[in-house]
């Protein structure tokens, strides 16, 4: 999708599922996942992978699946909906420590001190 379409859905997403593979995500990188932290969307995403760890690290505003398989991405899915107002404030706060650790501001004060001298 392009930026403004990617843009337009993740204004419309009150909940994103990362249906990935367990194996393949042990170590890979998602920015779907990392665009739900920052956008204050709970996220569904593989246990034991680095977007699992990614939901850790900004308290668990998500859900994860132990298998991979649709019935156990469906019973993430099932919590994650039955819990959705509590998750939901966990995404804001989770979004909130994106942006003070993560964010575009971040990067901004990185690149302005790499040209200080």
């Amino acid at each position: 999708a392009g930026e403004t379409l990617w843009n337009q859905l993740l204004e419309l997403s009150d909940l994103i599922v990362c249906p990935y593979d367990i194996n393949l995500f042990i170590a890979s990188y998602s920015a779907v996942a990392s665009e739900a932290i920052a956008n204050a969307t709970p996220l569904v995403a593989p246990h034991g992978t680095t977007l699992h760890g990614l939901l850790h690290e900004f308290g668990m505003p998500g859900t994860v699946f132990t298998e991979s398989t649709v019935d156990s991405v469906l019973k993430a899915v099932t919590t994650a909906l039955d819990t959705f107002d509590s998750l939901a404030t966990q995404a804001k706060r989770a979004s909130q420590i994106w942006e003070e650790t993560r964010g575009s501001s971040r990067l901004v004060d990185a690149m302005v001190s790499w040209y200080q001298y």
